[in-house]
Formats: C-alpha cells, sequence, structure tokens
C-alpha cells in the first residue's frame, strides 16, 4: 500500500514536469478538459457539540464561500484531558438514528436549504471499534437522512463489509459515497461490480497514481455513477485531485480542505480559484505548484508518519 502512495507521488511529478515543458496543464495530459467549472464542498471534519459550536463552524465556511459543507457523524466534545476532544457515538440503531436526525434537523432549521449538507461516518477508521455500524444501524441512520436532503452519506459501514453496503444503497434513496481507503483499481473492483457505492471518491494523490484514478473513474461511468474526489493531503494531492476531477466526465463535486495552511498556500499559489461554490479549471501549466527549498526546510519529511486503515485484504496491525 505505501508503494502506490509513493507511486502517486513520483508519477505526479513527471506529469507536472511534462505539463510545464509544454506548457498546458495536466488535465489536457489526461484527455482534456471535461468542465469549465465543478461543484466543491469545504470538509468540515467531526460534528463540534454543543450545537452552536457546529454552527459557527458551518457559517464560518459559508463566509469562506462556500455552498456545501460536509460533518461527520457523531458528537464531538472538547472537555477531556487528551487536548483532542472526543466523539460521542453509538452502534444502537435507535441512538445512532436520534443523534443524526436531531443535529440534521437543528442544522436545516437553522440555515434551510442555503447549504448542500454531506454527512460522513468515518466507519472506515472510527477509533472505537465497538461503536462502528452495523448494516443495521446504518439502515436507521439513512432513515433519518433521507428526510434532510444530503448530497451523499460517507463511510457508513467498514470497508469489510462490501455485501452490506450493496445491501444498504439497495435500502436508501441517500447517496451512499466512500472508497477513500481504497487504493488501486484492482482493489475497487469488487466494491465497483457488487454497486457497493452510490458515488465513489478515489484520491488521486493515494490510488496509485493519474492512470488508476481514470481507470477507477471510467469504471464507475460504466455503471452509470459518478465519482466525488477524496481529498486529504498538501498542496500536491490537493491539486492532483483537483486536475483528475476536470478530466473525468462523471465528476460530480470535489472535496476542498477549507482555510487551508502553508502546506497548501505556498505550493498552491493562486492556481486554485473558487468562485460561487465552484471551482474555476486551472488553468497553470502541469499542476499549477511550486515547491520551494524554504517550504522542504520548514516541513520535512517524517518518516513512519501518515494514516493507513485496513480494508479486505489489506487488514493492518502493529
Amino acid at each position: 500500500m505505501p508503494e502506490r502512495n509513493v507511486l502517486s507521488g513520483i508519477e505526479a511529478a513527471l506529469y507536472d514536469l511534462k505539463g510545464k515543458m509544454y506548457g498546458i496543464p495536466v488535465y489536457e495530459l489526461l484527455g482534456g478538459r471535461k468542465h469549465e467549472s465543478i461543484l466543491c464542498y469545504a470538509t468540515g471534519g467531526p460534528s463540534n457539540y454543543p450545537l452552536d459550536k457546529l454552527f459557527k463552524k458551518i457559517e464560518f465556511y459559508m463566509s469562506l464561500g462556500f455552498k456545501g459543507v460536509k460533518i461527520g457523524a457523531g458528537e464531538h466534545h472538547a472537555d477531556d484531558n487528551s487536548g483532542l476532544g472526543r466523539t460521542v457515538s453509538s452502534n444502537v440503531p435507535s441512538q445512532a438514528a436520534d443523534i443524526e436526525g436531531r443535529k440534521l434537523s437543528a442544522i436545516r432549521q437553522r440555515f434551510g436549504n442555503n447549504v448542500l449538507m454531506m454527512m460522513d461516518g468515518h466507519m472506515g477508521n472510527w477509533p472505537d471499534m465497538e461503536s462502528i455500524w452495523s448494516l443495521d444501524t446504518a439502515k436507521a441512520v439513512m432513515k433519518v437522512c433521507e428526510e434532510q436532503d444530503l448530497f451523499f452519506f460517507e463511510e457508513p459501514l467498514h470497508y469489510n463489509d462490501p455485501w452490506g453496503y450493496a445491501e444498504l444503497c439497495k435500502s436508501t434513496t441517500v447517496t451512499i459515497a466512500g472508497g477513500e481507503c481504497l487504493a488501486g483499481a484492482s482493489e475497487w473492483k469488487l466494491y465497483i461490480e457488487k454497486d457497493c457505492f452510490d458515488m465513489g471518491q478515489p484520491d488521486a494523490a493515494y490510488v496509485g497514481g493519474f492512470g488508476q484514478f481514470m481507470k477507477i473513474a471510467q469504471l464507475f461511468e460504466g455503471h452509470s455513477r459518478r465519482i466525488a474526489t477524496h481529498s486529504w493531503a498538501g498542496g500536491g494531492g490537493f491539486m492532483q485531485n483537483i486536475h483528475a476531477a476536470f478530466a473525468c466526465p462523471n465528476t460530480a463535486i470535489v472535496e476542498i480542505a477549507p482555510a487551508y495552511g502553508p502546506l497548501h498556500s505556498e505550493i498552491i499559489g493562486d492556481s486554485f480559484v473558487m468562485i460561487d461554490g465552484r471551482v474555476r479549471c486551472p488553468e497553470k501549466p502541469g499542476l499549477g505548484i511550486v515547491l520551494t527549498e524554504e517550504t522542504k526546510n520548514r516541513f520535512p519529511f517524517v518518516r513512519g508518519s501518515g494514516e493507513w486503515n485496513s480494508v479486505p485484504g489489506k487488514v493492518l496491525t502493529d
């Protein structure tokens, strides 16, 4: 798995170089631009509690120009000694449905339909294994979500249950999204063939490169399904996903890290443009990124850092 990540980075550097040599954006090397602009959303992390804190988070993202926001399942409280806070959830169907139903109802009462809402179950990497949702719990949560007009619900189940994902998709009108923990097209094949996701979330900086990303997107297109890029990396990975998204006709929406820091801003510069909640097609050659020696020295690579998640056939142990 780490090998695919390394390949993604090496390949991205070569595509960036080739694009700059020929004076064209990377998406032109992937088959050309398929969109003038693409809808985007602010990836919002956990659902801060009490609810007034969550409302302030959503208001902040909207003040940055976002029209769509994704929030996490459960209730995140800052009142612990770790400094990181704790997220409370439940695997009891009625309790989980009550938590998410009350939360979404409160958001709709506060913001109406002025915000495009998405929710992330985080069941692919939930820290407390006892709280990972069962299929029955996921079905109960989707039932209350059907009333709230979600754009999609991400990772409502763990990746070790593709059969549960397929059944869940058939049982609800909520768009089920997932796949951020899956790498090459070979890993995605089972989930796509079984219709586990209504919307796939490949990450060009994770799946093994642009070629693998395009194959995955094409597999979804063959099943009349769209993609929503996953993007949780620094500036280089961020722009990899932007270019990949513009090269795929079935891209529905892209994930954006809001109010990002210097590992984004110093690398991206002004290559990323969002207007009225939509990402404009990049115009600069290559990926439109610059990595200076100063930035590298201030943020050195730390060997062994990073996050990995288990999926079938790729179970991680200490």
